[in-house]
């Protein structure tokens, strides 16, 4: 994963308002995505957290170095990490909605059960 964190770090380093995406939360849609953006307005850093303990959006106004500095990826602490950090370096934060990802073969049965696959 820190291959993940150094092509994140040098995206977002270019780029203001920026938006960070999990591909495995099949409910993504315009709304979702447009809604985070439209709350960066009023935050430092917009999370949308999943279920799991991690999040499944992150968008930020500016780079944020620190936010992916020794992260671990894909466990149940990093949205508790995330916010901790974010509270230490005085950012504001704003949450969106919790939702389910896909990440397990219970979770598929749950989407498919929800409708959103055949």
């Amino acid at each position: 994963m820190k291959n993940c964190n150094t092509k994140i770090h040098n995206l977002i380093e270019v780029l203001k308002n920026v938006m960070i995406i999990g591909s495995d939360l099949p409910q993504i849609n315009k709304k979702l995505i447009t809604n985070g953006f439209n709350c960066l307005q009023k935050k430092d850093v917009v999370i949308g957290p999943s279920i799991d303990g991690g999040y499944y959006l992150l968008a930020m106004k500016k780079h944020q170095d620190f936010l992916f500095e020794d992260v671990t990826w894909s466990n149940s602490e990093v949205f508790n990490i995330t916010t901790t950090i974010l509270k230490n370096n005085n950012l504001l934060l704003l949450l969106l909605e919790t939702h389910r990802n896909l990440d397990s073969i219970d979770d598929l049965n749950y989407f498919k059960k929800m409708g959103y696959f055949l």
